[in-house]
């Protein structure tokens, strides 16, 4: 209890200081890059580091796999190097039991990642995305989804308008049971739109069975005249596609918040897939980290008598990225749906956690 206690705070220690070595330098690159990205267009140094300060959770997030890798190989080559390896064999303690300490804190840091970590990324790309747009003076389309239907904006030649509809297709080039709400370069609502069907034609919506309420001078209501037409045209500067970029990207929504929005999203009519492997993905992380562990210790638990310490980290790194390369495979495989969500999520972390035992156990054997 007492060797696996101190493993586990050997572990903890190696991992925060790997974190803070590598935020010390995602900040550092991240701060020039913004800096020379903005040129021009913010004043002064706060903007430029609340910019940055915002980045750093999503490129945490993205190298966590090798902040583990990392801290599972200062961990190893410093027990081989201080002889505590050879000690602790000698005394009859196992590669195995030896890992078992490690493995139970990269869960409860996986665990921990996924429930507590994961919803402040979603916060700060959010954040980080509108502050951005915000300073350059960017207007995006946006598109929500609600328990009610569709919310979706445009603007074109200055005017803006709001979009609402009951149900879409899957590739968001037709909406059912729509309304537009039509402003005018002030802001003031100038035309309201409700049609049984919307399609995307060009540059077009095209609209069938539509009735058509004009504002009356007050700019508030709309007047009690209706033009009821079976075909008309609302310019549009959408297409397809971009309806469907400008769901919030599964990175965006915290991962308590991805059923609820999976449910909003099938019964609009779209497909769920990027977000429901996303959901699985995050479920999956501790064990791709657990993964990234075993990896480094199977290549590390080796005293340094041996030699080639520096080759065997290397094959540590490499034999890391092979595996977050096949992870990233897969689940490019699984979002376009060649492969089932839960095989692309899951296969390549418990694929790797047993290749990496089967690795140790060989090296166990001698």
């Amino acid at each position: 209890m007492t060797l696996s206690y101190y493993v586990a705070v050997r572990f903890l220690g190696a991992f925060l200081r790997v974190l803070a070595i590598v935020v010390a330098i995602m900040f550092t690159v991240e701060f020039v890059e913004t800096r020379r990205s903005l040129a021009g267009s913010v004043d002064g140094l706060g903007p430029i580091a609340h910019l940055t300060l915002l980045r750093i959770p999503s490129l945490i997030d993205q190298m966590f796999p090798l902040i583990m890798l990392i801290s599972s190989l200062t961990l190893f080559v410093g027990l081989a190097r201080s002889s505590e390896l050879v000690i602790s064999r000698a005394a009859g303690v196992s590669a195995i039991r030896l890992l078992i300490a490690p493995v139970i804190v990269t869960l409860l840091i996986g665990v921990t990642f996924v429930a507590v970590f994961n919803p402040i990324v979603a916060a700060t790309i959010r954040s980080h995305s509108q502050l951005k747009d915000e300073i350059r003076q960017i207007s995006r389309s946006v598109l929500s989804v609600s328990g009610q239907g569709i919310w979706l904006r445009q603007v074109v030649d200055e005017r803006q308008t709001v979009i609402f509809a009951r149900r879409a297709s899957a590739d968001g080039s037709l909406l059912i049971e729509v309304e537009f709400h039509v402003f005018d370069k002030d802001g003031g609502l100038q035309e309201r739109v409700l049609a049984d069907r919307a399609q995307i034609q060009g540059n077009q919506w095209i609209l069938s069975n539509l009735r058509r309420w004009n504002v009356g001078s007050d700019r508030t209501e709309p007047s009690g005249e209706i033009e009821r037409a079976t075909r008309a045209e609302i310019p549009t500067n959408l297409s397809s596609e971009q309806i469907l970029d400008s769901f919030a990207p599964p990175r965006t929504i915290s991962v308590w918040q991805l059923p609820t929005i999976i449910d909003q999203l099938e019964q609009s009519g779209f497909t769920a897939q990027r977000h429901k492997l996303f959901l699985q993905s995050a479920l999956a992380a501790p064990i791709l980290f657990v993964a990234m562990v075993l990896v480094g210790a199977g290549f590390t638990m080796r005293h340094v008598r041996f030699g080639k310490t520096g080759v065997m980290v290397l094959l540590a790194v490499m034999s890391g990225f092979v595996l977050f390369s096949f992870t990233s495979v897969a689940n490019s495989l699984g979002a376009a749906g060649n492969v089932p969500i839960m095989i692309a999520a899951w296969a390549p972390p418990i694929a790797g956690v047993l290749l990496t035992i089967g690795l140790l156990l060989h090296l166990e054997d001698g």
